[in-house]
């Protein structure tokens, strides 16, 4: 820092001013800082708060924030609906069709299925909390060897497609608080209330 100064100093001085006494460089120079400091916060501040109050308007901050529109938002949810919906009839109609069948040896779809018929999107227990044991122990070419209603290939397969459509569930509510910039509004609003200078917020 002493060094900015006296370059200052220098500068200055060269240009026909004066040198800064050193018992006014440190005011001086946080007296500069601090404007630079405190005019930058002032703008960010107005800048969230003229955004919070006209979202829809064009602002400093409008061409850069993550908002979708309400249509869009909507398009998008539904999809994930239509999707999930999708996951689960392409599994229960596996269940139905297939691992709840009981093809002779030699007909399509066959691999020794057994055991008493498996639920659509079962939990993989019983009432009293015990293994069902749908997956059977396979032979290279996928007969079960062991009673069961799904190899351990198809069963993981079952399982990816639960999963995937879990995951569209469970990620689709924070999809909705793009709509119109809602998370964007709540937080500025918290900032612009609670950390900004009251006079900063006009």
């Amino acid at each position: 820092m002493e060094k900015a100064v006296k370059t200052f100093e220098r500068v200055n001085t060269s240009k026909g001013g004066r040198g800064i006494p050193k018992d006014q460089r440190p005011g001086c120079f946080f007296f500069v800082a601090g404007s630079v400091q405190c005019s930058a916060i002032s703008d960010t501040c107005v800048a969230m708060k003229e955004w919070v109050d006209h979202p829809h308007a064009e602002t400093a901050l409008s061409s850069i924030l993550p908002c979708v529109d309400e249509q869009t938002t909507n398009q998008t949810l539904t999809q994930i609906k239509v999707v999930i919906n999708s996951i689960v009839t392409v599994v229960n109609t596996f269940v139905y069709a297939f691992a709840n069948t009981n093809p002779s040896p030699g007909q399509n779809f066959y691999y020794n299925q057994s055991r008493p018929p498996m639920p659509p999107l079962c939990s993989p227990f019983d009432s009293n909390m015990e293994d069902r044991d749908y997956i059977c122990e396979v032979t290279k070419s996928d007969v079960c060897t062991t009673v069961g209603r799904v190899t351990p290939e198809i069963y993981k397969q079952l399982v990816a497609a639960v999963n995937e459509s879990y995951a569209l569930e469970h990620y689709t509510p924070p999809l909705l608080s793009f709509r119109d910039c809602n998370f964007v509004r709540d937080t500025f609003e918290s900032i612009t209330s609670d950390y900004c200078p009251p006079w900063s917020v006009i």
